[in-house]
């Protein structure tokens, strides 16, 4: 679920504020996450409440999505927590 993972990557928020990505709050880590499954799995709606595989998602788009997730928060995650 899309909010759960958000969730996840809560703590992964904690960068200074020197920092060329600085904190974010929840609901525009919320949006730039919508945007990234829309784009991925070529939805026009994804509400906080959906699983990433049943709108499509596999483990190739899976890799795509740690990858744009990486390049938005700027540091490196394990797969387990982008998918």
């Amino acid at each position: 679920m899309l909010a759960k993972e958000c969730n996840k990557l809560e703590p992964l928020k904690d960068i200074r504020s020197t920092d060329r990505y600085a904190l974010v709050s929840q609901d525009e880590l919320l949006s730039r996450l919508v945007g990234i499954w829309q784009d991925l799995l070529r939805v026009e709606r994804v509400l906080p409440d959906d699983s990433f595989f049943e709108l499509g998602g596999d483990s190739i788009s899976a890799l795509k999505l740690c990858a744009q997730i990486e390049t938005i928060l700027g540091k490196s995650l394990p797969l387990a927590r982008c998918s």
